[in-house]
């Protein structure tokens, strides 16, 4: 898991038209202004996988949830602590979970989410919140 995340901060990735956007295709251009998070999923095999019709791996249907953090206040921004630092605009303080692979391998899965500059947190998978710890990374444009 920590290594995932930690590639997941590989923030000089791929551009895309949209804010916090999962990209579906490798764009022709990158984008200076926003920061790439990269996150790759193992999937899981399927202990049905042996009956007529089943699948190999389990499906992605969920994944990790990630949150702009402000470690100052010790909170995700506008939220709780950090209610006094919220994000500028229109833009998102979460950017949630979107199965939209930008690359499919037999037992993986490849996404690329482009967001905003900022210091970001794991805040969770799927259903579970890591409310008692998790890692923060800090994405720079470009």
């Amino acid at each position: 898991m920590k290594t995932r995340i930690l590639l997941a901060a590989t923030a000089a990735c791929l551009a895309a038209p949209a804010a916090a956007d999962t990209l579906k295709k490798v764009p022709a251009t990158l984008n200076p202004a926003k920061a790439y998070i990269l996150v790759e999923y193992k999937l899981m095999p399927n202990p049905l996988a042996g009956f007529p019709g089943s699948r190999k791996t389990m499906p992605l249907t969920s994944g990790l949830i990630f949150a702009r953090y402000d470690p100052v206040l010790g909170d995700i921004r506008g939220l709780g602590k950090a209610k006094a630092n919220p994000v500028p605009g229109k833009q998102a303080a979460i950017e949630p979970f979107r199965n939209r692979e930008l690359a499919k391998a037999e037992a993986a899965r490849l996404h690329l989410i482009e967001v905003e500059p900022d210091t970001w947190v794991v805040q969770g998978f799927g259903n579970t919140s890591f409310s008692l710890g998790s890692y923060a990374f800090r994405l720079e444009p470009g």
